[in-house]
């Protein structure tokens, strides 16, 4: 068996193993991705239908052989799977920026039904975001606190989640005013 040159381009076994598996991970984010996401990948569309039969699949040896299969056919078409990576990354990128949004409004929530700097939170509010539905808030908050009724909590989530209120764009961080 003759060896090849250290100094040469090619790969060493453990980093082609590595990057083989790295493909398999991709297919199967491929695979678990909601539909909406799903629809807006780059897929040719024969590996299209192929992924659409494996998402139907339960869980089993089958799909994962497919899945296999599947991430063969990617390593093969290395600017589809760049495109893909691409996709991918972005889609988790917004993914990972709407939930930090999501926490900064249960934050801010949070400070504006605190029973001590709500006011200020409220104050606050009122001036770094203009397009919220202020009088409906207030009434809201109002509600919920002499009720505890859960729909009045979720509706002011609704609130700031429409006008565009999150907690590090505010400005309302809960400190006394």
């Amino acid at each position: 068996m003759r060896r090849l040159p250290p100094d040469s381009e090619r790969p060493s076994r453990t980093r082609r193993k590595l990057a083989a598996e790295a493909v398999v991970e991709l297919a199967h984010q491929l695979a678990a991705l909601p539909d909406a996401a799903f629809k807006g990948l780059p897929l040719p569309q024969a590996l299209r239908d192929e992924f659409v039969q494996v998402r139907k699949m339960k869980p089993c040896a089958a799909r994962a052989r497919q899945l296999r299969h599947l991430a063969g056919e990617l390593r093969a078409d290395d600017d589809l799977l760049a495109a893909l990576g691409t996709a991918l990354g972005g889609q988790l990128r917004s993914s990972r920026e709407e939930t930090l949004r999501f926490r900064q409004r249960e934050e801010l929530r949070a400070s504006l039904l605190d029973p001590h700097h709500g006011t200020a939170a409220l104050y606050a509010l009122e001036q770094s975001a203009p397009d919220l539905d202020h009088a409906a808030l207030r009434e809201q908050l109002e509600r919920y606190r002499q009720t505890g009724d859960k729909r009045y909590y979720r509706a002011i989530f609704r609130l700031l989640e429409q006008g565009g209120a999150a907690h590090g764009s505010s400005g309302a961080d809960g400190q006394p005013g």
